[in-house]
């Protein structure tokens, strides 16, 4: 099924900011937490925009995110450690937009968002660590 991956985009992001493999899913609970937290913000616009995600989708995510090759690294982590542009502004940006727009608190996209954009402009210079 192509549901659980519905929530994939958005439940990697911060570990783009980790700079963590597919594995850190299934060994660290704070990992799990926020990737949990934060398909509960993406199901919750969802639902208020009538698309049918739930809980079980969050179950199937969970189940497909462990299934992966546990030292892959989502697009946004090679993107990042490549120097190039990312494509937050499609996933964080879209779903704070839409948020705002439905009366959803995004705060797990609104923190990834302005992280990944942090170290974007890190990329470009703009300051170094």
């Amino acid at each position: 099924s192509t549901r659980p991956r519905t929530l994939f985009p958005y439940t990697t992001l911060f570990r783009s900011i980790l700079g963590t493999p597919y594995k850190g899913f299934a060994v660290s609970q704070h990992i799990e937490y926020i990737r949990e937290n934060s398909a509960r913000e993406v199901i919750a616009v969802a639902q208020k925009k009538g698309i049918n995600l739930t809980e079980e989708d969050l179950i199937a995510h969970q189940e497909y995110i462990h299934n992966l090759i546990p030292h892959g690294k989502p697009s946004t982590l090679q993107d990042i450690e490549a120097g190039k542009k990312t494509e937050v502004e499609t996933f964080a940006g879209d779903m704070i937009r839409m948020g705002k727009e439905l009366g959803v608190p995004t705060p797990y996209n609104e923190i990834f968002y302005h992280m990944i954009c942090a170290l974007e402009e890190k990329n470009e210079g703009k300051f170094q660590v």
